[in-house]
């Protein structure tokens, strides 16, 4: 009998075994992660979430959903290029929610989460780039796939019942780009945890689903894919992805991914040359135009739409030379300097050379600003502070952590001291 893609997966990443750097690379996500849950919690969409489904119960997959989308909420959240999904709002909110219901040690909860956020590369892989391009919010579709792998880890199910947990996870994907902007974005990530939590369990009490839902046909690959997604073979043939190759990105501000190149540009041109708003006769932002196409709310009318508005964040860098969590509050948003400033800012995309994906170092955002005087400073960023080859420090992610609302002394023994703090206690405080 040939064995099947899932088959495959789940033999190689129920069994392997993360070396001290993948532990550590995990341990930074979950703390930054309880963070992110943390500051979430006061969410507009956390709060309406709350109120339109109040009924639903209190068990492991309520609260997966509910701090999945507080995970997501303000999207502080770390995300990864191969699969262009944001893993750990979907992972961390999943593992939570059972590591609650059992004895549980920080060391599986560990093992689980890299299991499942190298479930998400491979898929991630799998499908390529043009699978978020074409319009599919890949933390909700890839994203479920590596919770119910992350699940089936710390429940320490076998092989087929794992394979039955991603297949029951496939057969929901979903989640589309269109929702960007809008309160639904945070909640793909919730559905993608809960989704996660219920396939896991369902395959633990005994539900069967498709083996050969990741390549068979009518299955993922043929529903997801597109005429240039790679396809399982790449997977097999040179091995699957590990995190220690591509860790995850941590964010220093609170919104779309594809700004943050051009915040920290904007950022740093205010520390150098000690810009004030009323001196810039001009902005403009390079940017390939696939990522621009998330990030372009050129004129945001909330905060939601600030988070993905190019133009906004970099006002808001050059203004403040920070963007944090206090840049998207009402009053920063109706600011009479920087809503000026964003309408002198342009844009100009650039076309994305082929065989290029998501945040390539080949890629980069250059912030060019012109002054009243004549004269013009620009800056070019090609690899964000907090993703591959600029990973945060461990005192990075811990403060991180306490301006979400945590406590430095719970941040640190979790990280350092044998890890006595247990993990779902980190977003209790």
């Amino acid at each position: 009998m040939t064995t099947t893609a899932l088959q495959q997966l789940g033999t190689r990443l129920l069994s392997r075994k993360p070396d001290d750097q993948a532990l550590q690379l995990a341990r930074h996500s979950l703390l930054d992660t309880a963070g992110c849950i943390m500051a979430g919690r006061a969410s507009v969409q956390v709060k309406r979430l709350e109120a339109g489904l109040k009924d639903a119960g209190a068990g492991p997959a309520a609260c997966a959903l509910k701090n999945g989308t507080a995970a997501h909420a303000i999207d502080y959240d770390d995300y990864e290029e191969l699969g262009s999904t944001h893993p750990s709002a979907v992972l961390v909110p999943a593992l939570c929610a059972l590591a609650g219901r059992g004895n549980y040690t920080n060391a599986q909860v560990l093992h689980a989460y890299v299991a499942g956020f190298e479930t998400i590369l491979a898929v991630g892989k799998v499908l390529g780039y043009q699978h978020y391009l074409a319009g599919w919010h890949a933390t909700s579709t890839i994203g479920r796939v590596g919770a119910a792998m992350a699940c089936a880890r710390l429940l320490e199910l076998d092989r087929d019942q794992a394979v039955n947990a991603m297949s029951v996870a496939m057969t929901q994907s979903a989640g589309m780009k269109v929702e960007f902007g809008t309160d639904v974005k945070p909640l793909h990530a919730g559905f993608a945890s809960r989704t996660g939590v219920e396939a896991a369990l369902l395959a633990q009490a005994g539900l069967t689903a498709a083996a050969d839902a990741g390549e068979g046909e009518s299955g993922f690959f043929q529903i997801y894919g597109t005429p240039a997604s790679p396809g399982w073979g790449c997977l097999f043939e040179t091995g699957l992805p590990r995190i220690n190759d591509h860790p995850p990105f941590l964010k220093l501000s609170p919104c779309c991914g594809y700004t943050l190149r051009a915040i920290e540009a904007a950022e740093v041109l205010h520390a150098k040359h000690d810009l004030t708003l009323q001196a810039i006769k001009a902005v403009t932002v390079k940017i390939a135009r696939p990522y621009y196409s998330v990030a372009g709310f050129d004129r945001p009318g909330d905060a939601c739409e600030a988070r993905f508005s190019i133009v906004y964040c970099v006002a808001a860098g050059l203004a403040h030379g920070k963007v944090d969590i206090a840049s998207f509050t009402p009053e920063q948003l109706q600011r009479a300097d920087i809503s000026n400033l964003v309408n002198k800012t342009t844009v100009q995309p650039y076309e994305l050379a082929e065989g290029l994906g998501d945040m390539s170092p080949q890629a980069p955002d250059t912030v060019t600003v012109y002054i009243k005087d004549g004269a013009q400073f620009a800056e070019t960023v090609a690899r964000v502070r907090g993703g591959p080859g600029r990973l945060l420090s461990s005192d990075d992610v811990v403060e991180k952590y306490v301006s979400c609302g945590g406590q430095a002394e719970t941040a640190r023994e979790f990280l350092h001291a044998g890890m006595s703090e247990r993990f779902q206690d980190l977003i209790n405080r």
